[in-house]
């Protein structure tokens, strides 16, 4: 697996035999297949050369080499990687909401930090639930995408409001290597008084993510789930509840699908709308504290919002099943 995304990739195949045939399978960094290619001739030492190169956009980020029925281990040496120029890094904030709704007014903040030694060009897009482009106002300026260059150790906060009515979407964050971003969703009163700022989880795509639920209605706490299909083409979403009761994992039979750049934000009830197990559980339940699983066909972005009374107080633990190994599902229904 590689770090960044690579554009071709070279090396030498090895410890192989007459009847010795290598599969060698690419993927993109979100896990979507990029082709197969196969090898014969592998010699007992070093050799042949092989290359491998792609004209998708996203790269090459792992690949897998197999030999096989062939009891041999696979063996590689020479390696030779020519990365995108510059290289591409891409994280996304799930969810933000600018504007005013009823006696209240929704900021977004996003702060962005280069904690690398050289300097980075940074993009900032944001997006409409639709995915089309989101019209706010860029700290003061109107605009739906920002760039700008990054000192090390240097640090760039972005205000994004609206006087236009209440909007929500997402953002997507591109750079040369990874950053520090944090996203603040603020809340205000009349006047302008802060009744809450929520720290908005950022992160990568993936097609496996878990994440912590909570409810409490006599605190009318609740969870809200935010997916992004950060995809070109539509994305079938399966989720999963753990009854935290039975200890029982509960499919959703509707998989939620998402067109292309689409967002969709919703409380649990909606997401499970149609698991008459799942709502019966919730309607049993006055309080409650488990875990819901997605698994995509496609990449995805996912944040979980904890709020109270509907105002987002704070984000709940994300991670993703991928993390420390190369998949090898992408051809698989989920």
């Amino acid at each position: 697996r590689f770090r960044f995304p690579v554009k071709r990739v070279g090396f030498e195949l090895g410890n192989g035999g007459p009847e010795t045939i290598a599969t060698i399978t690419a993927f993109t960094p979100y896990g979507e297949l990029l082709g197969t290619v196969e090898q014969d001739q592998i010699d007992e030492v070093v050799g042949p050369f092989v290359g491998v190169e792609t004209s998708n956009p996203a790269g090459i980020g792992s690949l897998v080499l197999d030999y096989g029925e062939d009891e041999r281990a696979e063996q590689v040496s020479n390696f030779r990687i020519e990365y995108f120029s510059p290289p591409v890094y891409t994280s996304f904030l799930s969810y933000l909401a600018i504007g005013d709704a009823a006696d209240l007014t929704f900021q977004t903040q996003l702060v962005v930090s280069n904690f690398l030694f050289q300097q980075q060009h940074v993009r900032v897009a944001f997006f409409e639930g639709n995915g089309q482009p989101l019209e706010a106002e860029i700290d003061g300026v109107a605009a739906s995408e920002v760039e700008f260059d990054l000192l090390r150790g240097a640090t760039r906060s972005l205000l994004l409001t609206s006087t236009e009515g209440i909007k929500t979407g997402y953002a997507r964050l591109e750079s040369n290597f990874p950053l520090l971003v944090t996203g603040l969703l603020r809340t205000l009163g009349s006047g302008g008084s802060l009744i809450s700022e929520a720290e908005i989880q950022t992160g990568d795509a993936r097609q496996h993510f878990a994440m912590t639920v909570e409810v409490s209605r006599s605190e009318n706490l609740d969870t809200a789930v935010a997916l992004v299909n950060v995809s070109e083409g539509e994305n079938d979403v399966e989720a999963r509840f753990w009854n935290p009761a039975t200890g029982i994992t509960i499919t959703n039979p509707d998989r939620v699908t998402l067109a292309p750049g689409e967002q969709r934000a919703v409380f649990l009830e909606e997401l499970f709308a149609s698991a008459e197990e799942i709502l019966d559980f919730l309607e049993a339940n006055e309080a409650f504290t488990t875990m819901v699983t997605f698994r995509s066909r496609k990449p995805l972005a996912v944040t979980a919002i904890r709020t109270i009374r509907g105002v987002a107080q704070s984000s709940l633990s994300v991670g993703s099943r991928e993390i420390g190994f190369v998949p090898t599902f992408p051809q698989e229904e989920p």
